[in-house]
C-alpha cells in the first residue's frame, strides 16, 4: 500500500506472514497489527496520513519498549531463514533512519540514525 510517499505491506501479506490481519481505524488510515508471543505482547500501529509509527512491547502489564517516530517513508515485512521482523525507513529534515523490529523468532530492536 502506498499513501502520499508511505508504503507499507498490504493486508494479505501480513496474513501470510504472520498469521493476523491488520486492524483498521480512523477510516482505514492508521493500521494496527497485534501479536502474542512467549515474549510478550507486540503491537506496531503506523498512520498512513501521518507518516508515523508506534511499537510497543509488553510483558504481561509491564511496558518494556514504547517507540514513537514521525517521518516513515517505507515498512517491509521480511520473513527469511526462519526469522521475520520489520524494516521501517524514515526521512526527516535532515537525517535518516532505520528501525529493525524482529518479530520470530526473538523479539529484537535495532535503532540506526543518520544526520544528513
Amino acid at each position: 500500500m502506498n499513501f502520499g510517499g508511505f508504503s507499507t505491506p498490504d493486508e494479505l501479506e501480513i496474513i501470510e506472514k504472520l498469521g493476523v490481519a491488520p486492524e483498521e481505524s480512523e477510516e482505514g488510515l492508521v493500521q494496527t497489527i497485534r501479536l502474542d508471543t512467549e515474549r510478550g505482547s507486540l503491537l506496531l500501529s503506523y498512520s498512513l496520513t501521518g507518516r508515523s509509527i508506534r511499537f510497543l512491547w509488553n510483558l504481561g502489564a509491564n511496558p518494556l519498549v514504547e517507540i514513537f517516530r514521525e517521518g516513515a517513508t517505507l515498512i517491509r515485512l521480511i520473513s527469511e531463514s526462519e526469522r521475520t521482523y520489520f524494516l521501517i525507513d524514515f526521512e526527516t529534515g535532515g537525517s535518516t533512519a532505520r528501525l529493525e523490529i524482529g518479530i520470530s523468532p526473538i523479539v529484537f530492536i535495532n535503532d540506526n540514525l543518520l544526520l544528513s
